[in-house]
Formats: C-alpha cells, sequence, structure tokens
C-alpha cells in the first residue's frame, strides 16, 4: 500500500491495454531527438558501418541491387537486408553524409522502442509501458546500436518483432483468427531474419526462447500448434532467398564454406582468436544497460515472484507475461555462451526484456519507499544530493587539469547531472512520483542527448583520414581517372569519395587494369605503395595525417598519381567503370582474408 500523502503517477495506474496515441508519438520523438541527435557528426563511418555504407553507394551507383560488392569483389559474408536499406536512404537523399546510411538503424532503433512498450503496456499497464519505451531510449547499447549503420539493429528489431509475435501467439486461443494471423506474422518475420546476419541466427535466438518457454510450460505440444503451413511456405522463401541466388551465379559452394568456416571458428576459438569467459554475457548487462543496470538486482527478484505468484492463481496453459520475459532475457544468453566466441552486441536483442523487466520493477521500489517516509523523504535525498554535488563540484572545478581530455565534458555532464539530482531530491522530499520519475528519465535521456553531441564527436579516430578524402576529392583534375585499391578500405574510399572511380580489391594486379602511357590517380594505404610501383611511376600527392591505426606510414591513406610507361604490358579495362560481372566471389572479409 502507498503511504497516506505519497503520490504515484496517474499515468503509471492506468489498466493494461494498447498504449495511448500520446505515448506512441512521445516515445518516436523523444527516440528521434535523443538516438537521432547528431548521426551526421556522431563520427566516422566505423569499420562494420563502412562494409554497409560503401557497399550500399557502389550499389546505387552501378545499379547492382541483386549483387554486394566491394570494389570488383564480392561480399559474401552477411545478407542484403542492411545494405538494401541503407542503399535505400541513399537513393531517396543521396551519399551526402553518414546520416543517411545510418538514418535505417536509427528508424529500426525506434521500432524497437515502440514494441517493447506495446508489450509492456499490454502486460503490465500502459504507464509502464511508457516508461519501458524510456528506459530503452536512455540505455547505453541500445543507444549506440541506434546510431550505427551495422547489421545488429535491424537483427534485433526483427527478432523482437519475432518474440512479440510468439509472445501474441501464446496468449491468443489455439484455432482462433487471432492465433492464426499472429502465427503466420511469426514465421514471416523468422525468415526475414535469415536476410540480415547469416544463416538462422536470428532464427535460434526465438527457437531458444520458444524452447525455454515450452520446457519451463511443459507445454509439449507448443510445436505442433505453432506449425502454418503458409508461413512455413513464406519462411522457406525468405530464408533461401539470397543462397538460391547465389547458387544460381555458380558460387553457393563458396558461401557454405564460408558459412560453415566462421561456425567452426567460433567454436574452435580460431574466429580473430577471441574467446570470453562463459557469464561474459551476464557480465556484459553491467555495461550495456547502464544507467540502469544496478536496478537488475531489484528487477530480476521481483519478476521471479511475479512469474511464480502468476503461476499459482492461473492454470498452466495461461499466458505468464513475466516468464516469458525472463525465457526471453536469458534463453539467448545460454545459446550465445555455448560458443567460445562471444562479443556484448550479440545480446542485444535480449536487451529490450530487461528493460521491460526494469520498468515493472519501478513503481514496486517506489512502494518500498513510500511505506518509510523517512527514508524517502529525509535520507535519500541527502544520500543522492550532497556527495552528488560535493564530487560535481570537485570534478568541475580541478577535473580539468587532472584530465585534461575530459574538460570539454565536465559541463554539459555535470549541470544536467546536478540539476537533475536536485529535482530528484525535491521530488523525493515532496513524496511526488510522478517528478521523481520525470526528473530520473529525463535526467538519463538528457545526459544521453548531450553524449551523442559531444563525447563521441570529439574522439572520432577517423577525423583525419575523413579529412584527407576532402581535399583529395578538391585536388582532383576534372575529368581524371580514379582508382581505389586496397582490400577492404575500398568500400570506405568509395563512400567518402564522390568522383567517378573504379575500385580494385587487389592492389598488386592493379597493371592488368591500367593504359600503357596513361596517367591516372590512385587512393590506397600507404603499405600498398609497392604494389602500386608495379604498375609504374608514383607520385604522393596527399596523405593522411593520422590513421585511426596509428600514425605509420603504412596505415596512412594517400592520393598518388600513376603514370604508366608506353611499353607497359598492361591490359587496359573496356570501360571507365568496373563490371559487376566477372567479378571475385571470395569473402572479402573474416579470419581467412586478415
Amino acid at each position: 500500500m502507498t503511504h497516506p500523502g505519497i503520490a504515484w503517477p496517474g499515468a503509471l495506474g492506468r489498466q493494461c491495454g494498447a498504449l495511448p496515441l500520446g505515448h506512441w508519438l512521445l516515445l518516436a520523438l523523444l527516440g528521434a531527438l535523443v538516438l537521432g541527435n547528431n548521426l551526421q557528426h556522431f563520427g566516422a563511418l566505423t569499420e562494420h558501418e563502412i562494409v554497409v555504407g560503401g557497399i550500399a553507394k557502389q550499389m546505387v551507383r552501378d545499379g547492382t541491387w541483386g549483387h554486394l560488392y566491394i570494389g570488383d569483389r564480392d561480399w559474401l559474408e552477411k545478407p542484403p537486408l542492411p545494405h538494401w536499406l541503407a542503399a535505400l536512404s541513399i537513393a531517396i537523399f543521396g551519399a551526402k553524409g553518414e546520416w543517411v546510411v545510418r538514418l535505417p538503424s536509427l528508424l529500426e532503433g525506434i521500432g524497437v522502442v515502440l514494441i517493447l512498450a506495446a508489450l509492456a503496456g499490454r502486460w503490465f499497464g500502459t504507464g509502464i509501458g511508457l516508461l519501458a519505451g524510456l528506459v530503452a531510449i536512455a540505455s547505453h547499447s541500445l543507444f549506440l546500436y541506434s546510431r550505427l549503420a551495422e547489421n545488429d539493429m535491424v537483427l534485433c528489431l526483427l527478432v523482437v518483432a519475432s518474440l512479440a509475435a510468439l509472445a501474441r501467439t501464446l496468449e491468443a486461443t489455439p484455432g482462433s483468427s487471432t492465433f492464426r494471423r499472429w502465427r503466420f506474422l511469426l514465421w514471416l518475420l523468422l525468415g526475414a531474419c535469415n536476410l540480415t546476419k547469416g544463416p538462422f541466427y536470428g532464427d535460434l535466438l526465438v527457437g531458444s526462447v520458444a524452447l525455454a518457454w515450452m520446457v519451463w510450460q511443459r507445454d509439449w505440444r507448443l510445436p505442433l500448434r505453432l506449425i502454418s503451413p503458409l508461413g512455413i511456405v513464406c519462411f522457406a522463401v525468405l530464408a533461401l532467398a539470397w543462397p538460391l541466388w547465389i547458387w544460381s551465379e555458380g558460387e553457393i559452394d563458396t558461401l557454405l564454406h564460408w558459412w560453415f568456416g566462421e561456425m567452426e571458428g567460433r567454436f574452435d576459438q580460431s574466429y580473430y582468436g577471441e574467446t570470453q569467459p562463459v557469464w561474459y554475457y551476464l557480465f556484459s548487462l553491467t555495461w550495456q544497460l547502464l544507467p540502469w543496470s544496478p536496478l537488475l538486482l531489484l528487477a530480476w527478484p521481483l519478476a521471479w515472484r511475479r512469474q511464480r505468484d502468476t503461476a499459482k492463481a492461473t492454470p498452466r496453459p495461461a499466458f505468464n507475461a513475466a516468464r516469458f520475459l525472463f525465457c526471453w532475457a536469458f534463453a539467448p544468453l545460454l545459446l550465445l555462451s555455448l560458443a567460445p566466441h562471444r562479443h556484448h552486441h550479440y545480446a542485444l536483442p535480449t536487451l529490450p526484456a530487461q528493460a521491460i523487466l526494469i520498468a515493472a520493477a519501478l513503481p514496486l521500489l517506489w512502494q518500498w519507499l513510500a511505506a518509510r517516509p523517512a527514508l524517502l523523504r529525509h535520507a535519500l535525498p541527502a544520500l543522492l544530493l550532497l556527495p552528488a554535488a560535493a564530487g560535481l563540484a570537485v570534478l568541475l572545478a580541478f577535473g580539468g587539469a587532472w584530465v585534461p581530455e575530459a574538460a570539454p565534458f565536465l559541463l554539459p555532464f555535470g549541470l544536467p547531472l546536478l540539476a537533475g539530482l536536485l529535482l530528484l531530491a525535491i521530488a523525493l522530499r515532496q513524496g511526488s512520483g510522478g517528478l521523481a520519475g520525470l526528473a530520473l528519465t529525463g535526467t538519463f535521456l538528457a545526459l544521453f542527448w548531450v553524449f551523442g553531441s559531444g563525447l563521441i564527436p570529439r574522439n572520432d579516430p577517423s577525423a583525419e583520414d575523413t579529412a584527407f578524402f576532402a581535399r583529395a576529392e578538391a585536388a582532383l583534375p576534372p575529368g581524371a581517372r580514379l582508382v581505389l585499391t586496397g582490400g577492404q578500405e575500398v568500400a570506405r574510399f568509395t563512400f567518402y569519395l564522390d568522383h567517378p572511380s573504379e575500385g580494385y580489391w587487389w592492389s598488386e594486379q592493379l597493371r592488368r587494369h591500367v593504359t600503357p602511357g596513361e596517367t591516372l590517380y590512385v587512393v590506397a594505404r600507404g603499405d600498398h605503395e609497392k604494389n602500386l610501383r608495379k604498375a609504374g611511376s608514383i607520385t604522393l600527392l596527399d596523405r593522411s595525417t593520422l590513421s585511426r591505426f596509428g600514425p605509420e606510414p603504412k596505415w596512412l591513406y594517400g592520393l598518388y598519381r600513376l603514370e604508366v610507361p608506353a611499353s607497359s604490358s598492361s591490359t587496359a579495362p573496356l570501360s571507365s567503370t568496373v563490371s559487376a560481372r566477372g567479378a571475385s566471389r571470395i569473402p572479402a572479409q573474416g579470419p581467412a582474408t586478415q
């Protein structure tokens, strides 16, 4: 019972059901403002992003929508959906800036927030749904990957949507039209998962949740109920579409060899030599869900009690939301832990379940505090405000001298944090749960907004490389032939240079693509200079001053003028563009090619 005189916000007292339109609009708006803040200047595209961005730009430029290319080489590591979405964005908005290829991830991140908010509102109340969405927006990994043009967020959206469809199927009466619709949608989404990140990867994550649910509920007939002939046909079409396309091109053996090699490498510890302890994914939650992760110690026991009480009060076949969330939050982590190669972003699709558990625990935490007014009104505000104010004052006064590189961030971070803590202390003194919730979530949202505005852009490891591309673009004579070469770096060159260009993966084979006596320009990394000399005489016109890999000349990008001897025995290209046909179809990334 809530202590007299201490109010919890009315929104959290609403009944379970569909989110009000205002909640949808608020979450979409805050998602766009916080997650989408400063996408353009968040930093140059990362090594993973550039594969999506460079391939997408080349796809639009050359019209090769059915193929993924880096220069003249097929890319077979990942299915094409993320690249298609980035290419669609480029086709609509142009390729002027990083924000264009990051936009799909932003929209996908907002989609994840809306789905988890809808589920939380249906199961725990519309106010909890709103709160769960705010928790998700202001959590580290969901914030970060909603701003990166990588495969992870589109996979997360499809897995979360699949799990939402699975939950709604489990809730519905078997055989009803509602049951059949959600079951069909489940199979459709499972098929789409295969267009994002390798064969059946997303399906296995969803399947682990279904398996855990079946065992926990002892519902052994669940697999039979989930069979949908039409859904399975649609699943097969989507799941096999890309492999069948590669098969039609005569390269299915290469694709299968790559896929199985990657799977084997993740288990025999040869995949990039990266291994983590078996508890890694649980440990990663401590920072992936910052600043909310300390509340997991409260959320998990409360959710366990909730699922136990629900199980006692209802027959076993009935849907148990808290139990389903436990399956969602932990079954995929257990599955992922079977492979020694573990990486934190693999756990991204499980974080929405944790966000819902945290949001559902916050009202119970308030009720506990409300029953202890002395703690709520006196001790807790003092514990929050006084040490924080003193610590922030010391950091603002001396932090710049202690850590000079942190000086620009102290004031933008310190002032919102101090203001938020002050507002939270006032809310606790007044016993206002609404004001306390506003202060807590508002402070975190403000800090994430500042984080996107200031911290990452100032620490862009590729800033000098990007400045070099601008200089190189300006230095190229009009109509000059430009060649990009040097492995995966061709994707970065393609994205950042608008001058008409050709891309060749193998720099040592460049002499096959030049005309005797011609002069052309080449962009390549320093460690490819010796291969350029095999094609002719080179002159270094400009060079980046610092690479994200280090200051050594071998890592620095350079613009070279290449003069081919008239006596060269090279084979000239038929045109100034690379033909999509005849490209090498060996995968362009991975342990075998490092």
